[in-house]
């Protein structure tokens, strides 16, 4: 009995260090693969998602908008971004393809604009 017992409990330690399987997003993205290095910086996929259950994912690398997730007529729920899977594709295909942050952006870092003046 006191063998069975620790077994039971070793079946349950080993079962709660397993880790869980890695949820995809509405539009069938997994987070792992947006997490490497480019450059020395890490990148990685975001998720944002609002009370009707939008959901929009964007990755650091370039602040790029993968996927959109909105309800059609009907409600059911549709990705209206063309984005790529991973982060090994915008790298193998390299181009500003749904960045938000180009590569001109550090050029207007000091640059100011003055509303309301003539």
């Amino acid at each position: 009995m006191k063998n069975l017992a620790l077994w039971a409990v070793s079946a349950l330690f080993v079962a709660a260090c397993t880790p869980k399987a890695e949820q995809p997003t509405d539009s069938g993205l997994l987070r792992t693969n947006f997490q490497t290095e480019v450059g020395g910086k890490k990148t990685d996929l975001y998720t944002l998602r609002n009370k009707n259950n939008m959901e929009v994912c964007v990755t650091n690398f370039g602040g790029r908008i993968v996927s959109v997730m909105v309800p059609d007529k009907d409600g059911k729920m549709q990705d209206v971004v063309l984005g790529f899977d991973s982060i090994q594709d915008y790298i193998s295909k390299p181009s500003d393809f749904g960045a938000s942050i180009g590569r001109y952006a550090k050029p207007y870092q000091s640059r100011s604009i003055h509303i309301g003046q003539h």
